[in-house]
């Protein structure tokens, strides 16, 4: 543990919450959320190649519903050093407490290799207060 002095995070939004996610990528593209090491982050779901859905909350507990999405930013460790890139695929957080994100090369749909790890962070709103 570091023995600085750390302040809280300071923002022009009220209640700006971070959020990070981190899994392990398997063979088909499958994720698995390692939750130790994803503070906020309820599940994480491949729809297809390339396709994912994350939801907020916590593993074991209800999805969290945020009202905004303020950044977000995703990196793939790779050992095969593929060119795989994190893509947001939205802008929200949908009502349901759930985003979408792709995983492209060259502009098209891919999975990231088999042992490939996933890390994002995620800055929400947790206020309708301007």
């Amino acid at each position: 543990m570091a023995n600085r002095d750390f302040k809280n995070f300071q923002a022009a939004e009220r209640e700006v919450k971070r959020l990070y996610l981190k899994a392990t990528i398997g063979a088909t593209g499958a994720p698995t959320l390692v939750a130790a090491d994803s503070l906020g982050i309820k599940s994480i779901g491949r729809n297809g190649t390339g396709d994912y859905t994350i939801t907020l909350g916590v593993p074991s507990g209800g999805t969290e519903k945020y009202n905004k999405l303020l950044w977000a930013d995703g990196k793939l460790l790779d050992p095969d050093a593929e060119d795989v890139r994190v893509q947001i695929d939205t802008d929200s957080i949908s009502t349901a407490g759930t985003m979408k994100i792709l995983t492209v090369t060259g502009g098209s749909a891919a999975d990231p290799s088999n042992g490939a790890t996933l890390m994002m962070a995620l800055d929400v709103k947790n206020s309708s207060v301007k």
